[in-house]
């Protein structure tokens, strides 16, 4: 039996590529996949969500230029909650597949989040911007369609 794994191997560790399985996931399935996160408490008013937390004091320099940036009249806050908003009801995407940073500063970043691997998608930082707040889309070196390019416009 332990010999009829090796001889898949090569053809496991080719599809490991398009799949992403790991060795463990493999001959040792029973090992725990994703680690937890370290999550804090954020009270919104008079509602408290659990967010991810930077220990960083501002968003972190990015090496691609943004894709899509928009002025918006909304404070910070409001604007990372529309994002949320437009993330979960115009993309149909559930709360394990997007996560929010806050920073020190008051800057935040919403990005999408792969629950499986962990590996980030496209991210959207917002900074304080005059009255209102700065939405800057980064794509993270992915091909984003209309749709994705415009969301940040619907929060303005």
């Amino acid at each position: 039996m332990k010999t009829a794994r090796w001889l898949f191997l090569p053809l496991i560790l080719s599809l490991n590529a398009c799949v992403g399985l790991t060795f463990d996931d493999i001959f040792n399935p029973n090992l725990p996949k994703n680690p937890p996160r370290k999550m804090a408490p954020v009270e919104y008013g008079n509602r408290t969500e659990t967010v991810q937390t930077q220990s960083n004091r501002t968003i972190p320099k990015r090496e691609e230029a943004p894709t899509t940036v928009v002025s918006s009249s909304r404070n910070t806050e409001q604007a990372v909650l529309c994002l949320e908003e437009q993330l979960s009801k115009t993309f149909k995407l559930p709360a394990d597949f997007y996560a929010t940073q806050r920073y020190q500063d008051g800057s935040a970043t919403v990005q999408l989040v792969n629950p499986y691997n962990q590996s980030n998608g496209l991210y959207i930082d917002v900074h304080h911007h005059f009255s209102g707040s700065e939405l800057k889309l980064y794509a993270n070196y992915t091909t984003m369609s209309k749709a994705w390019k415009a969301m940040p416009e619907k929060c303005q």
